[in-house]
């Protein structure tokens, strides 16, 4: 069983708290990019409309949610990569720094990199760690709840042959991970994928 300790419980609390959670269920609408400048939040829009566009209709809508949720966190100028990606980014001083990726996948697989939080969610309770002796199958599976979990791929600057979507996330040693979202997904991975992301927020929406 997880450990919960005080200080984690409270950045997961503010991590929901972030993203506006509440009784407003899981749609692209319960997100607010209000505090996001008019200029990037209309560049954000046209980046991810046309990703949307390319993808199957059935998970169009969990694109939206992440997209918007992943921009919530990240207010700076947005870019795409290609036909099938975004990049987030936070103000670092004159520069900006990656923080986040999405990535769509013609099958309808998402995509989405982070900050290697994996620790803290862990303590938190928000995931719970593959059990010692579980099998390589099962070694990057992060249970959620019963019968759910999220397959997180930790990259680190060691990662052989990197891809463009995570490689400045991990300039500096720093660690990311890549959690990736079948079509089959449930809403309660989304949702935990989605607060993961936020709980790596933490050094920056705390400031």
């Amino acid at each position: 069983m997880n450990s919960i300790n005080p200080a984690a419980d409270t950045t997961l609390a503010d991590a929901r708290a972030w993203l506006g959670r509440g009784d407003t269920g899981w749609s692209a609408s319960s997100v607010s990019l209000g505090h996001v400048g008019e200029k990037n939040r209309d560049v954000f829009e046209r980046q991810s409309t046309a990703c949307e566009e390319r993808l199957p209709f059935g998970v169009r809508d969990r694109w939206r949610r992440l997209s918007r949720a992943l921009m919530a966190l990240a207010p700076a100028t947005s870019r795409s990569v290609g036909s099938n990606a975004m990049l987030f980014f936070v103000p670092d001083g004159v520069y900006r720094r990656q923080v986040f990726a999405l990535q769509a996948r013609k099958d309808g697989t998402l995509v989405v990199c982070a900050t290697d939080v994996l620790a803290e969610a862990c303590q938190a309770g928000l995931l719970t760690a593959p059990q010692p002796g579980a099998g390589e199958a099962a070694a990057n599976r992060y249970g959620v709840g019963p019968q759910e979990w999220l397959t997180i791929d930790p990259v680190t600057p060691r990662t052989p042959d990197p891809q463009s979507l995570y490689r400045d996330m991990t300039g500096w040693n720093r660690r990311a991970i890549c959690i990736t979202l079948p079509p089959s997904a449930t809403r309660g991975e989304y949702d935990a994928a989605e607060v993961l992301c936020a709980m790596s927020a933490t050094p920056w929406m705390r400031n």
